[in-house]
């Protein structure tokens, strides 16, 4: 049977517009699945783990730690780990935790997690990284200090007065923590005239909660120097070139008064030719 030229037409039409609204509904199908793909990737990320801080801030190797972690969704993880490596990280505990006084949750986040771990003794100095995995998926890395045993000092409690300060050596580096709100650490440090004293910070470099404060004092308890941020971070630094020899005292607080865990800090006392 033949059709008219016009049916032809009217039957193409057809077919054209049949065709562009099948795409389009298509199209817009697609687009859905899209987003709803999207939002749901969107979602699982909001709930991947966060590591904010841990602390100690340096750890060394043959030694068995026990570090605090800081993040947010820290309380839904499965496992830590280091790196890509064999290293068995123990999850001791997880669980929510309140903010401290005048943080934001958004920059110290509302969970911890408690974890033990021990370098091999070849772990060579330098950084490694930690991971937090959960269903959701992991986090970024977070990296922490690897030092040998002679390049550093443990803080000692107690040291929160010039009356029981902790007697340290030049040049080396002290792993602390500001352990409790208002506490303040103090140590005592020999140096000679002439001599100039740097003494520096890592904490908020190194993502811990702690925005530390230093105070250098003579050995009347007489104020010298004092610092609060530098160089547009949050952490401190004096430097300061000395005019008589004795000893001096050095302290460190949270800027806020407030303290615990994750309040870690480096603390490097060292002297330089002026």
């Amino acid at each position: 049977m033949n059709f008219p030229a016009a049916a032809h037409r009217e039957f193409a039409t057809y077919l054209f517009h049949g065709l562009e609204f099948t795409m389009r509904w298509g199209l817009v199908v697609c687009g859905l699945v899209s987003v709803s793909l999207v939002s749901a990737q969107d979602a699982k990320s909001d709930k991947q783990p966060v590591i904010v801080s841990v602390t100690p801030l340096a750890i060394v190797p043959g030694k068995e730690f026990k570090l605090a972690v800081r993040g947010a969704m820290l309380d839904e993880i499965t496992s830590m780990k280091v790196g890509s490596t064999e290293v068995k990280v123990e999850v001791i505990s997880k669980n929510k935790t309140p903010v401290p006084p005048n943080y934001d949750a958004k920059r110290v986040g509302d969970s911890q997690a408690e974890i033990k771990l021990t370098l091999p003794l070849e772990t060579p100095v330098g950084k490694i990284v930690l991971i937090a995995v959960s269903a959701n998926g992991e986090s970024k890395p977070y990296e922490i200090r690897v030092a040998t045993a002679d390049d550093l000092i443990d803080e000692q409690e107690p040291n929160d007065s010039f009356k029981s300060p902790q007697n340290v050596s030049l040049g080396k580096t002290i792993v602390g923590v500001i352990s409790d709100a208002r506490n303040v650490d103090v140590f005592r440090v020999e140096v000679q005239a002439g001599q100039k004293l740097i003494v520096e910070t890592i904490a908020a470099r190194a993502g811990s909660v702690l925005d530390p404060t230093l105070t250098l004092y003579d050995s009347q308890a007489r104020i010298i120097a004092a610092n609060d941020d530098h160089a547009g971070s949050r952490d401190s630094r004096i430097e300061t070139t000395l005019s008589r020899s004795g000893m001096y005292f050095v302290t460190i607080q949270d800027a806020n008064d407030s303290g615990g865990p994750h309040f870690g800090y480096l603390l490097r006392i060292a002297t330089a030719i002026p």
